[in-house]
C-alpha cells in the first residue's frame, strides 16, 4: 500500500481508502418539477470478508456547495487512485419507508491542499 495522504492534526471521523473520483447524481423532480444535482466523491475501501477473501466497498461522500465553490473537486481529481484519509461528518435521516446515513466531506479537507 502506498503512503496515505491525510491531515495529521484532524481528530474527527475519516474514510481511508483509494480515491476513485467524483460523479454527479441528478435527483428525481420534486412537486414543483425542480431537480437537484449532488456531487459525490468515491472512496474504495478494501476489507476481508467472513471467508477470508478480499473485497472492496465503495463509499459515496457528498461534497457541499461551499467546497465546490472552493475548488475542492478539481483538487481531488489530481489525487485519483491515491490512498487518502478524507475527513467526513455523518447525517442520520429517516423517511416514511427507509432510514440511513449520508456521509459529507468535512470542510477540514481544505487543509490537504495547503
Amino acid at each position: 500500500m502506498s503512503e496515505l495522504l491525510n491531515i495529521p492534526t484532524f481528530q474527527g471521523l475519516t474514510v481511508n481508502g483509494k480515491l476513485l473520483g467524483t460523479r454527479i447524481q441528478k435527483s428525481k423532480p420534486d412537486a414543483n418539477g425542480q431537480t437537484r444535482n449532488t456531487l459525490y466523491c468515491g472512496i474504495e475501501v478494501e476489507k476481508t470478508n467472513s471467508y477470508g477473501a478480499s473485497e472492496s466497498v465503495i463509499f459515496d461522500i457528498v461534497i457541499s456547495e461551499n467546497l465546490i465553490k472552493a475548488g475542492i473537486p478539481a483538487k481531488l481529481a489530481l489525487m485519483n487512485d491515491t490512498q487518502v484519509s478524507l475527513p467526513i461528518w455523518n447525517r442520520v435521516w429517516q423517511g416514511t419507508k427507509s432510514a440511513g446515513v449520508t456521509m459529507y466531506l468535512a470542510n477540514e479537507v481544505e487543509a490537504l491542499f495547503k
